[in-house]
This record gives structure tokens, C-alpha cells and sequence, in this order.
């Protein structure tokens, strides 16, 4: 089984979720822990997605480690909207240089442009 991270600011932007969108998206992450490339994943550059719903989850897997690690949930439907590490409310889409340098830069902003 894999440990879970989950960063916290991504924890407090799911906290506002009304209950049947948090558990969705709280069971299709506690998943990852199972399965961490489950049959339904995208590779994103050096990163995963994951579809739960309206949502897509970003993450990346240390299979070294045995972590998995959630760096960002985006609502998939509205495209203007999305829930980050490091922000404690939503922010605009639009800002992907902040959305790298929040994410570790681990990502290209083409790639990260995808998954938006």
C-alpha cells in the first residue's frame, strides 16, 4: 500500500465542497493508495490524472518512495475554476505561471495547459 499526501491547501479547498462532490473525490483519491495508476489514469509529463466525477485529480507517484502525492484538483466541466496547493480560495484558471511555480514546477506549462 502506498502512503498518501495530500497537500493541506488542497485539503481546505475541498472542505467547501458540497458532501457528494468531497466524497467522491475523497474515495477516488483514498483509491490511489491501492492503486496508484489505476486503469482510468492519464500520465500528464511527470504527473497522473484521475477523473472523479466533474473533477479531475493531479498527482504525482514515488514508486521508490511507495508515495503518492495530490498537487491539485481542477473542476473539468466550467474551466474556470480550480482547487491548488498553496491557495486557500479558487483562482482563476488563466494564471498558469503562478499554478507552476505552486505545483514545484515539475510540470511544463504546455503539459499543465493539458490538464486544465
Amino acid at each position: 500500500m502506498y502512503a498518501l499526501q495530500i497537500e493541506t491547501d488542497v485539503i481546505k479547498s475541498l472542505q467547501k465542497l458540497p458532501p457528494k462532490i468531497f466524497r467522491q473525490i475523497v474515495f477516488k483519491v483514498l483509491a490511489l493508495q491501492q492503486t496508484p495508476l489505476p486503469q482510468d489514469h492519464k500520465p500528464i509529463g511527470s504527473a497522473y490524472r484521475v477523473d472523479s466525477g466533474e473533477y479531475r485529480v493531479l498527482y504525482f507517484v514515488d514508486h521508490k518512495k511507495e508515495l503518492v502525492q495530490v498537487v491539485l484538483i481542477a473542476n473539468s466541466n466550467s474551466q474556470s475554476k480550480m482547487m491548488c496547493a498553496s491557495t486557500h480560495r479558487l483562482k482563476p484558471m488563466a494564471d498558469t505561471q503562478n499554478l507552476l511555480k505552486q505545483v514545484g514546477e515539475r510540470l511544463p506549462e504546455r503539459v499543465l495547459t493539458r490538464f486544465l
